[in-house]
């Protein structure tokens, strides 16, 4: 499915980085679960950040490994499902983030997260359940909200293709169940939008919009192969663990 384009290359977790207007900071990136720290610089500093409520009303920016195709996105992914968000779940403070983001930030580390329930229609590949939980980053608790624009756009509403998926220590320490918790594949590249002509498109631009079938067949042919791309950026998820679907059903199918 070369024709299809993911705006933004990206993996299956993010790192989220806490800045103000018109600041950069500093940057932790991850490779196949690994952290590395490196920093950029620009005329206005970080500030320093103190306390949780420092926090409020600032943007934060996630980063990715590269992704190179279809097939990445495919291997990557515990649950890839097409479904309608019914549900949004009260935000939360996270746990500290990155070890080493601490340091630079003051002694805080940590974002607003929010989780939504979405009632699954069609499954392309994952255990089977009714509803799928995901995780992202960003929401309002109280007078108090962290937004970032990289991480997802999830609403009650929305019909959506996903990719889903957890870290590797947590895939390999607990079997996935109706309770589990996912992330997108790769922030906002981890989620389409289903539109009525039975075409997705990313959130941000309805435009670049292609056939669902074609796109699913691309998914399950991808998985179905048996092996996953050489030189993958992130670790791929066992079929055994995560089943492929035989065939995709059509959108319009019970």
């Amino acid at each position: 499915m070369s024709a299809f384009t993911f705006r933004r290359l990206a993996g299956a977790l993010a790192i989220f980085l806490i800045v103000g207007c018109g600041e950069v900071s500093p940057i932790s990136t991850t490779n196949n679960g690994a952290s590395t720290v490196t920093s950029e610089t620009t005329s206005t500093p970080v500030s320093p950040v103190s306390s949780l409520s420092a926090l409020c009303g600032m943007t934060g920016y996630a980063l990715y490994p590269d992704i190179s195709g279809i097939g990445e996105f495919a291997w990557a992914s515990e649950q890839i499902v097409v479904g309608t968000v019914s549900k949004q779940l009260p935000s939360e403070w996270s746990e500290p983030l990155t070890v080493g983001m601490e340091k630079q930030t003051g002694g805080v580390s940590r974002t607003i997260t929010t989780d939504y329930v979405v009632d699954v229609q069609s499954r392309l590949r994952g255990v089977a359940s009714d509803t799928v939980t995901v995780a992202t980053e960003g929401g309002t608790i109280g007078d108090c909200t962290i937004r970032n624009p990289d991480a997802g756009t999830l609403a009650v509403g929305n019909h959506v293709l996903l990719f889903l998926a957890r870290p590797e220590a947590m895939r390999s320490s607990q079997e996935a169940d109706a309770t589990t918790v996912y992330t997108l594949v790769g922030g906002q590249s981890g989620q389409l939008i289903v539109l009525d002509d039975e075409t997705v498109a990313p959130f941000m631009d309805k435009s670049d919009r292609h056939p669902y079938r074609d796109l699913a067949n691309a998914v399950v042919s991808a998985l179905h192969t048996g092996s996953p791309p050489a030189d993958m950026n992130l670790p791929a998820v066992s079929l055994k663990d995560a089943p492929a679907a035989a065939t995709v059903t059509p959108l319009g199918a019970p």
